[in-house]
């Protein structure tokens, strides 16, 4: 979509920010065409989430569920994280279904889901999300050892 078209639909004033957000790769896979002189923005792009100044683990994750709920862009330039630990945060997230991601052209986006809310309202995320991923842990290793019964009794 263009600038226009991106402004009108998350009703935005100023098209000289939404240009400085796609110079500084805020907007995934936005770009400018040389030839035509003109801005690209990927369909399902999102304005960045511009108060994404937390510091502390739990803090960011929940800034990155309260971005999502509030239908804003994430990346690792806005925590100021390195791509490897910025992809920790989303899988953890994703993984324990608060965060939904979404790839469309190799870029991916990032949505709330019915659980977002509940993240948001909890006092300490990360016990919430050890408990899930605990609970993942646990039910995979049942898996593993009942196949691996039923392997050894047939």
């Amino acid at each position: 979509m263009t600038i226009k078209e991106f402004m009108n639909l998350f009703d935005l004033k100023n098209e000289s920010t939404v240009i400085k957000w796609i110079k500084d790769g805020y907007i995934q896979g936005a770009y400018r065409d040389e030839k035509a002189n003109e801005y690209f923005i990927p369909n399902l792009a999102r304005p960045p989430y511009t108060k994404a100044r937390a510091k502390t683990t739990d803090a960011i994750y929940k800034s990155m569920v309260k971005a999502c709920i509030k239908r804003k862009g994430v990346c690792a330039k806005l925590y100021k994280l390195d791509d490897i630990e910025f992809q920790t945060y989303i899988q953890d997230l994703a993984e324990a279904g608060y965060i939904r991601i979404e790839v469309q052209n190799n870029i991916e986006y990032y949505f709330a889901t019915s659980k977002s809310q509940e993240f948001i309202k909890c006092a300490k995320p990360q016990d919430l999300l050890k408990s899930y991923i605990g609970v993942v842990t646990e039910c995979a290793a049942k898996g593993i050892t009942s196949a691996y019964l039923e392997k050894a009794m047939a």
